[in-house]
C-alpha cells in the first residue's frame, strides 16, 4: 500500500491534466481536482475528489498544480474569478503546467511571491501518454527554492527537469521549442514527400535519415507513431499548436524581427485553416503526395 507523499490539487482535467493526475495517484499523492467543465470533473471522480469551484481548494493542498490553455484561464483562477492566489497561506506552492504568456506569468509570480507563495512556471512536454508513464521533459523558469518545494511533484511525472531561469523562463523556453517542433513538422514532411515523390520509401528514408544529421524528434517518433500509419492522434491540435505559435509571434515582435520565423508561423496559420483547427497537429506532415 503507497504511503501518500502529500495533496496535488489539480486545477484543469483535460486530457493533460487528467493525465497528470492519474500519475500523481499512482505515485501516492492525494489529488483533488477541478475543472470549469463538469464531464471532466466527472471523469476523475473515481480516482480522486473533485470539487465545484477553484475557491474550495484553498488550504487543501501542499501544491497546486494547474494546467489551462491560455494566461487568460491562469489568470482567471489565480486572480479574478475566484482569487485563489488570495486565499492561499504562505508557504503554498503553485506550479503552472500551461503554455502561458511569459509576460503575465512574471506578474502573477510576483504576487506570489510578496504574499509568500512559491511559484513556478514548468510547461511539459511528451503529451498525455508521457504523463501516464512519468517521461515528461519540463522547463522550469522561477527560484531555485521554489524548485525544490516543487520537486517531489515534478520528479514524480517527468524523467528530465530543466531548470532555465527566473520565473517566466521556462514559458520563452516552452514557445521556442514549439516553434521548432512545428518547423520540423512542416520540414520534414516536406522533405519525405519529396523523397517519396522520387521514387524511395518513407520507412526506409527515415531510417537513413535518423542514422544522419537530418534526424529530429519528429523523423524519430513522430512520424513512425502518428504520420506513416495515418494515425495523427497525438492529442495535441493545430489550433492548440497555432495559439503557441501566436506567443512566438509576440517575442518576435518585442524582441527579434525573423522573417523566416514570421513565415513559418504564417504558414501554421495557412495549415490550420485548411486541415481544421481540431485537426491532430501531426497532420502537417502528412507524407501523402498532394499538392
Amino acid at each position: 500500500m503507497l504511503v501518500t507523499r502529500g495533496t496535488v490539487a489539480v486545477i484543469g482535467l483535460g486530457r493533460m491534466g487528467a493525465a497528470m493526475a492519474g500519475r500523481l495517484i499512482e505515485q501516492g499523492f492525494e489529488v483533488v481536482g477541478y475543472d470549469v467543465q463538469p464531464q471532466a470533473r466527472e471523469a476523475l471522480q473515481a480516482r480522486a475528489e473533485v470539487v465545484e469551484s477553484a475557491a474550495a481548494l484553498a488550504g487543501r493542498a501542499d501544491w497546486y498544480l494547474i494546467s489551462l490553455p491560455s494566461s487568460r484561464e491562469v489568470e482567471q483562477i489565480l486572480i479574478q474569478d475566484t482569487g485563489l492566489l488570495r486565499s492561499l497561506e504562505p508557504g503554498a506552492c503553485v506550479i503552472d503546467c500551461s503554455s502561458s504568456d511569459p509576460r503575465s506569468t512574471r506578474g502573477l509570480a510576483e504576487v506570489a511571491n510578496s504574499r509568500g507563495i512559491a511559484f513556478l512556471d514548468a510547461p511539459v512536454s511528451g503529451g498525455p501518454a508521457g504523463a501516464e508513464a512519468g517521461t515528461l521533459a519540463i522547463a522550469v523558469g522561477g527560484t531555485v527554492d521554489a524548485l525544490e518545494t516543487a520537486w517531489p511533484v515534478l520528479g514524480a511525472m517527468a524523467a528530465r527537469i530543466v531548470h532555465v531561469g527566473d520565473s517566466g523562463a521556462g514559458h520563452v523556453a516552452k514557445i521556442a521549442n514549439n516553434l521548432l517542433c512545428a518547423a520540423h513538422l512542416m520540414v520534414d514532411g516536406a522533405g519525405v514527400r519529396l523523397a517519396a515523390a522520387a521514387g524511395v520509401d518513407p520507412e526506409r528514408l527515415l531510417e537513413a535519415v535518423n542514422a544522419g544529421s537530418g534526424r529530429s524528434a519528429v523523423t524519430e517518433a513522430f512520424m513512425p507513431k502518428w504520420v506513416l500509419n495515418n494515425a495523427f492522434n497525438s492529442g495535441f491540435t493545430m489550433s492548440l499548436m497555432q495559439k503557441d505559435l501566436g506567443l512566438a509571434r509576440d517575442l518576435l515582435a518585442e524582441f527579434r524581427d525573423d522573417a523566416m520565423l514570421s513565415g513559418l508561423i504564417d504558414r501554421w496559420d495557412q495549415e490550420t485553416e485548411r486541415l481544421g483547427g481540431q485537426s491532430d497537429f501531426t497532420n502537417v506532415a502528412s507524407v501523402s503526395l498532394r499538392e
